[in-house]
């Protein structure tokens, strides 16, 4: 959408940057076909009496010549591009409801995820946004860099996340709303263990089991070993994780 600096009604035959502005934004909704001359020509005013004529509404001043653009009927959005969401129409009755919703970002939600959890929450994965009143779906789009210390005050160390929803999701939600992100799963058994037991490095997150424990219980290989897992979900102080070689339902993990 290109902005439009306006400051006065523009008339047939004004002459300005005010009025290259206004062509060019007529341009780029599909309603000019002509240069943009800085001139107010017939033109113009034909397209300007183009965007009226949908709504059953006479543009100002009515035909020919007469047509003008009116200042307090235009609002100037500072942004390249914009969604339209919703808009009334000709009769209907406002009350508390806004004229139009203009979307002018992404369909874009900002959720926070702790070490252990950016593990499961990779790009591409379908991912459900439930808050206390509405819920939706969408898809994993970027994370951020890690944080040491949150990027807001209620925040602890980990990423941010950036999931992609439908408009139509995204208008469910509320600023500063507060909702729950969770990954979408298979139902399926797994391996689960203590979120205590769970260690950090560079490499990852990995456990220490004391010695390689067989499915009998029996030690074969006595002494720690450190054993790289992968975390699925987590819930209740236990963290679910991927098949992964040396870890078995007997298998003896340290806590730290």
């Amino acid at each position: 959408m290109t902005p439009i600096p306006l400051q006065r009604d523009l008339y047939f035959g004004d002459i300005g940057n005010d009025v290259s502005r206004l062509q060019d934004a007529l341009r780029v909704a599909g309603v000019l076909t002509t240069a943009s001359t800085g001139v107010m020509n017939r033109e113009t005013l034909a397209a300007i009496r183009s965007v009226y004529e949908p709504t059953g509404a006479s543009a100002p001043g009515g035909t020919g010549t007469n047509t003008y653009l009116r200042l307090e009927e235009i609002v100037a959005i500072p942004v390249k591009s914009a969604t339209v969401i919703s808009i009334s129409t000709v009769g209907d009755i406002l009350a508390d409801s806004p004229v139009a919703t203009v979307q002018t970002s992404p369909n874009t939600l900002v959720a926070h995820a702790s070490v252990l959890q950016i593990e499961s929450l990779v790009v591409g994965s379908t991912v459900t946004v439930d808050s206390s009143a509405h819920k939706g779906s969408g898809t994993i789009v970027g994370t951020g860099p890690f944080s040491a210390t949150g990027t807001t005050t209620d925040t602890g160390a980990g990423y941010d996340i950036y999931v992609d929803l439908p408009a139509e999701d995204l208008a469910k939600f509320n600023v500063n709303d507060l909702a729950t992100v969770t990954v979408a799963h298979d139902v399926r058994d797994s391996l689960a263990i203590p979120l205590i037991a769970i260690r950090q490095d560079d490499s990852g997150s990995y456990v220490m089991v004391d010695g390689e424990t067989t499915s009998a219980g029996t030690d074969t290989n006595p002494g720690d070993m450190r054993i790289p897992i992968t975390v699925t979900q987590q819930s209740g102080g236990w963290a679910a994780i991927e098949p992964t070689d040396g870890i078995s339902p007997s298998t003896r993990i340290r806590a730290n």
